[in-house]
């Protein structure tokens, strides 16, 4: 892994997996980003064609079943 000889600083010892994984201190960040608030933004007051295209994209996967919280997007539909 590059970023064990460049960057050893942004690495963890995962205390689950016993694996190494990136981590970045919160001194080093500057700025967090919260996307459900960027989104609800976003669909109040598209600013261009892009930000309108995401909108329907979003809209398509609610109509699907799937729903985003936190981190990950999940699918609330049932097989069969």
């Amino acid at each position: 892994m590059d970023s064990e000889i460049h960057h050893p600083e942004y690495l963890v010892q995962c205390p689950v997996r016993n694996i190494l994984i990136p981590l970045v201190p919160k001194h080093r960040v500057k700025k967090y980003y919260r996307p459900q608030e960027r989104l609800m933004e976003v669909r109040r007051s598209p600013r261009d064609p892009l930000e309108e295209r995401l909108i329907r994209l979003v809209e398509l996967l609610e109509g699907a079943g799937f729903q985003g919280r936190g981190r990950c997007l999940r699918c609330h539909r049932h097989p069969g």
